[in-house]
């Protein structure tokens, strides 16, 4: 991870390298993570500007966080039983 919270590099499972046989699937992982989470980003800045004042985010921002996660979690482990 960067530190703006951006995902910089990911490791795959030896298993997944051997049937991929080149780096070219896990750059093209990093850049489809990455492009998620920028629109992510995107969406909560957005919606924060349009927030009122003192009116609290039409949602949870830890909740967002843990959706991210779990889409990169569930992606990777459906990439790791290929």
């Amino acid at each position: 991870m960067e530190a703006d919270g951006l995902v910089r590099d990911i490791r795959l499972d030896a298993r997944v390298l051997r049937t991929m046989g080149s780096d070219e699937p896990a750059e093209a992982i990093v850049a489809a993570l990455r492009a998620a989470q920028l629109s992510a980003r995107g969406q909560v800045e957005e919606r924060l500007a349009a927030a009122q004042g003192g009116e609290r985010p039409p949602f949870d921002l830890g909740d967002v966080g843990r959706r991210l996660e779990a889409v990169q979690s569930a992606f990777l482990s459906a990439l790791s039983r290929r």
